[in-house]
């Protein structure tokens, strides 16, 4: 039997709703997070009855614009800027629904392509705080003084965020979890000067040329690099390294000794001493690790 336009759509619109309905929802744990069809149904529903017409391929832009301000109110109860991103869920689940019934790769004709993301305030606050002193301040090439945020989803499926730095010395890397939405896309974005509040959400977002990034009621945007550099590549290559040693360093105390050796002459070089020949040291936490690179015994240097 040969699926409707409504029906694909509806199938769609809870397939992409799992990417944000945990961060804009409680979701009680064991939960696999996915918005069950009937809910789904139940505002599609409450919106034909609203606007007296049945949603089709051929409904006029208002209609869905009704529809994801409804999502908003049913999903988003603490009223945080969340409309933008339910609008994407939308747009991409129209153009899938689209390419379904028509067996085409052509999009929703006079639909607006978005790529974009969502974070809560403290996991993009923390992701920042973690990669912001590694970034090259006075770099060659615009992407060495920004971050690089590279949006797409784990062999799970879940949606993710490996966020990266590099000085030319060092390259930090750190992961969150996120809300995709339709494709996977890399940013550069600039060190925000205000920190989103915790539970806000956070919307990244590519069109063109230029990176947006909004929360609360800050708004601002990065022009990307020409230049881009392949940091997950680089990331990759230290992983493959043989013959690899691995300590355990108490973070209090790392700092305690390389500031009492400094003596607040923080230009004062530390000596790392470790057994053998050493490309790389990695030091990792959590969900992020420093690479400190090239490491080389000191005849290297003389």
């Amino acid at each position: 039997m040969k699926i409707t336009y409504r029906e694909a759509f509806a199938t769609q619109l809870q397939k992409n709703l799992q990417a944000v309905f945990a961060i804009l929802v409680e979701v009680p744990e064991g939960k696999d997070g996915t918005p069950p069809l009937s809910f789904v149904e139940g505002i599609i529903v409450s919106v034909e009855k609203a606007t007296n017409k049945k949603i089709t391929a051929k409904s006029p832009n208002w209609i869905f614009d009704r529809l994801w301000a409804r999502l908003d109110g049913r999903l988003n109860p603490d009223r945080t800027s969340a409309g933008d991103t339910l609008r994407a869920v939308v747009q991409k689940s129209r153009e899938e629904a689209f390419r379904i019934i028509h067996d085409t790769s052509a999009d929703v004709p006079g639909a607006e392509r978005l790529l974009e993301a969502s974070m809560r305030g403290n996991e993009f606050a923390s992701l920042v705080e973690t990669l912001k002193g590694f970034i090259l301040k006075d770099g060659m090439s615009a992407s060495d003084e920004r971050l690089q945020l590279v949006f797409g989803r784990d062999e799970k499926g879940r949606s993710i965020v490996d966020g990266y730095a590099c000085n030319g010395v060092s390259l930090a890397h750190a992961t969150s979890p996120c809300a995709l939405v339709g494709d996977a896309f890399t940013v550069y974005i600039d060190i925000p000067r205000l920190k989103p509040k915790k539970n806000s959400l956070v919307r990244i977002s590519l069109g063109g040329k230029k990176a947006c990034v909004a929360f609360d009621d800050v708004s601002f945007s990065t022009l990307q690099t020409c230049n881009p550099k392949d940091l997950q590549s680089i990331r990759s290559s230290f992983k493959d390294e043989e013959d690899t040693k691995t300590v355990l360093m108490n973070p209090v105390l790392l700092k305690k000794m390389a500031t009492a050796m400094c003596s607040g002459n923080f230009s004062r070089k530390v000596k790392v001493t470790v057994g053998g020949e050493v490309s790389i040291v990695s030091f990792q936490a959590e969900d992020a690790e420093i690479f400190i690179c090239p490491i080389r015994p000191t005849c290297h240097y003389d």
